[in-house]
């Protein structure tokens, strides 16, 4: 885990313009980008230093003017969340209709209402099963 983070320390910094897919799964970084936006990802990943910075949120960095550049304890907790929430949508949290269910979840939460059963859920969504 150690090398990985300063990987991706080293090539989002030496490497700006650089996708964030070359390193990252897709799993893992449309997992952060739902977390952090509460919205579906886009086709095309965001470049390394977005991506990185979004991780760094995940791990409790506030991103704020005078903070600087994220530490590797705030890239490693934040890694561990994206690959926990990467996990947790391939695995169990299918939805029934084309939103993961994590998506479907974070939505309803922004709207202001309550986490919905996975009853609930399959009574919302009425589309085939992924």
């Amino acid at each position: 885990m150690a090398w990985r983070l300063h990987y991706l320390t080293v090539l989002g910094r030496a490497i700006p313009e650089l996708p964030g897919d070359a390193v990252l799964d897709p799993a893992e970084w449309r997992a952060v980008y739902v977390a952090i936006h509460r919205k579906s990802p886009p086709e095309t990943p965001p470049a390394l230093p977005i991506l990185l910075a979004w991780i760094a949120r995940l791990g409790g960095h506030l991103g704020r003017k005078c903070d600087g550049p994220p530490g590797p304890q705030a890239l490693w907790i934040g890694l561990q969340r994206a690959r926990d929430l990467a996990w947790g949508d391939a695995v169990g949290f299918r939805a029934p209709c084309s939103l993961s269910r994590i998506e479907i979840c974070v939505m309803d939460r922004c709207r202001g209402g309550r986490a919905m059963s996975i009853k609930q859920m399959s009574k919302r969504c009425t589309s085939p099963a992924i």
